[in-house]
């Protein structure tokens, strides 16, 4: 049932989504915190730790950001 299941999963680009974040930021400059709510967001364990460490540096070094990943996605053996 799962075969091949990672051909059904579209990834946006860092760039993608660090450009959708600085949009909103430029509509609404009194947003503080960014809180990431996706299923697949840890899927590409590089991707998943440039987007945040991108974000922290918005706004002067004060953007926050929020999100919830499961752990064994970063784990390595």
């Amino acid at each position: 049932m799962f075969n091949d299941l990672d051909k059904f999963i579209r990834e946006r680009s860092a760039d993608s989504v660090v450009d959708e974040v600085d949009q909103i930021l430029a509509s609404y400059p009194y947003k503080v915190t960014i809180h990431f709510v996706e299923d697949h967001f840890g899927n590409n364990r590089e991707q998943s730790l440039e987007i945040p460490q991108r974000i922290s540096k918005l706004k002067n070094n004060t953007m926050k950001w929020v999100g919830a990943i499961r752990l064994e996605r970063f784990y390595k053996e």
